[in-house]
């Protein structure tokens, strides 16, 4: 006759095994930040070179970094999407709407998006707002 024993019953058993004998798993690794950005001045071109996933955790990220340059009044201001692998709708919002406030600087200029980028862009239409450079 075959030993069965669900699911359930192994993960309590486990439980109470780490319990019993006061032994706690081992702490969660620091997960590594999602998104990185370099931001870079000259000659009035303000560039922001992303790495990682901007979504709703990570805009903070990158409008920390967006509010010196911008304070700064660049003539132009740059996205460098190159190595982006996800885009949501709120941080294609806050790039396309970037020079807003700095209307010397014109649109905003996305450098070489990847697919899920420009997808993410052009269904948003938020693609008409900005520049997109390949």
């Amino acid at each position: 006759m075959a030993f069965s024993c669900p699911v359930r019953g192994l993960a309590e058993l486990d439980r109470d095994r780490r319990h019993r004998h006061r032994d706690r798993p081992p702490p969660r690794a620091a997960r590594p930040p999602r998104l990185t950005v370099s931001p870079g001045l000259a000659d009035g071109v303000a560039t922001l070179v992303i790495v990682g996933e901007l979504d709703l955790t990570t805009i903070g990220v990158l409008a920390k970094a967006l509010e010196p340059l911008l304070a700064g009044a660049p003539r132009r201001l740059v996205f460098d999407l190159t190595r982006v692998g996800f885009i949501d709708v709120a941080a294609a919002r806050l790039i396309s709407g970037a020079t807003a406030t700095v209307p010397a600087a014109g649109r905003p200029v996305i450098r070489r998006p990847g697919p899920a980028a420009r997808r993410v862009l052009e269904l948003t239409g938020f693609a008409g707002l900005c520049e997109v450079e390949e």
